[in-house]
């Protein structure tokens, strides 16, 4: 850890600008934990007591992201979005996510409110130590431990999505979890549902992102198990119990063939990951009996661009040979380096004008000269008119 967190220009500005009126400002959450695990912070966050009125009046060009709740956010060409937060304490939460009510409090109280200790420090970069330290989160971070502020139960009844947090913080870090978060967060599991899907899959999206090879996805699949998740998530106790996935991409893969259309109910997947995920799973069938295909379906089905991500799954699914595997890879890489298999000999526009009608008897017949073509059964124009008048 270095000596001194090595604050931006735009961050002590704003905070300058604070004080220059007064107000108290600190730099809280993400980056100050950051920096005392020894890593750059990317997400810069400050607290102060000015409130709602006085921040924008300071602030005019700023965007409200939670006026209800004290927070703006203040644009920074280097550093994207600063949020500023009102110190508050929070009221009862009714729906599992936020709380009914507000009250505007000072640092110590808004500190108390937070979900884990090591997100709950404040850091003043003029002070001498600049660390303010309310929960223990310093001494949880050099015991490298995920513990909530206060008690765990009441933690996660407040946002069921901090059970899951609490998983996520685990895996990212390296760190262990506390016995009293694992016993809440198994008795509140089932409840994670209540949160939205976007905020699941979001979480979930920065678990896997810090996979590594030596912090591997199976890692964060166990923990999850532990925390008793993969049930609420996934639909089943058992949806990992023959074995875990080896990246995010075939994690996803055998969660769509598993869970099917129903997967966009427990998941934010965009329209163009949902049919990646469909193409892949039906090339992957189609493949999976690749020695009975014709020669032009079958250069066809390895000149696709989810190619190679069906291989790696039929693989790890252990449904084809690594002899064979090798063959399609091979195939794959030939087929997408030679125009032949990119250039059409001819399009419907060209049949047409040549007297053929539009529809499904167009489309048979440009099929099966695109895949004599691929069979290099026919290799110019010509053929490929002569083929037409032939098959018509």
């Amino acid at each position: 850890m270095k000596a001194k967190l090595e604050v931006p220009k735009d961050i002590l500005i704003i905070i300058d600008k604070l004080r220059s009126e007064h107000f108290e400002a600190l730099l809280v959450g993400g980056c100050v934990r950051d920096f005392l695990i020894g890593r750059a912070p990317r997400d810069w966050d400050l607290a102060t007591n000015a409130k709602t009125d006085d921040l924008l009046r300071l602030f005019p060009d700023s965007l409200s992201l939670g006026v209800a709740f004290g927070v703006i956010a203040v644009k920074s060409t280097k550093l994207g979005l600063i949020e500023i937060a009102t110190f508050r304490e929070d009221g009862d939460y009714l729906d599992g996510r936020r709380p009914e009510l507000i009250r505007y409090s000072d640092a110590k109280a808004d500190a108390r409110r937070r979900d884990f200790t090591i997100n709950a420090l404040f850091y003043d970069p003029y002070a001498t130590p600049p660390i303010i330290d309310y929960v223990n989160g310093f001494e949880d971070i050099q015991n490298k431990i995920i513990r909530c502020v206060g008690k765990a139960r009441e933690r996660f009844t407040e946002d069921k999505l901090r059970i899951l947090r609490a998983a996520r913080f685990a895996f990212t870090l390296n760190f262990a979890i506390d016995s009293e978060i694992l016993e809440a967060g198994q008795a509140l599991a089932s409840e994670i549902r209540m949160v939205s899907k976007e905020r699941i899959t979001d979480e979930l999206r920065k678990m896997f992102k810090a996979v590594s090879e030596e912090n591997p996805i199976s890692k964060a699949i166990e923990l999850l198990q532990k925390m008793a998740l993969v049930d609420p998530l996934f639909g089943q106790k058992t949806f990992f119990s023959n074995a875990i996935p080896p990246n995010e991409v075939l994690l996803w893969l055998h969660s769509y063939e598993q869970l099917g259309e129903s997967i966009k109910t427990r998941f934010m997947l965009s329209h163009d990951e949902s049919h990646t995920l469909k193409s892949t799973l039906e090339l992957s069938t189609t493949l999976k009996s690749w020695k009975q295909l014709r020669e032009g379906l079958l250069l066809e089905a390895v000149s696709q661009k989810e190619t190679l991500m069906a291989l790696d799954y039929l693989s790890w699914k252990k449904q084809i040979s690594s002899d064979d595997i090798k063959k399609l890879q091979d195939l794959s890489l030939q087929t997408t380096q030679n125009k032949t298999f990119q250039t059409l000999l001819i399009n419907g526009a060209e049949l047409i004008e040549m007297g053929f009608k539009p529809g499904p008897k167009l489309g048979n017949i440009l099929r099966e000269i695109r895949l004599q073509q691929l069979e290099k059964k026919i290799q110019n124009k010509e053929e490929a008119k002569a083929l037409a008048k032939k098959i018509d």
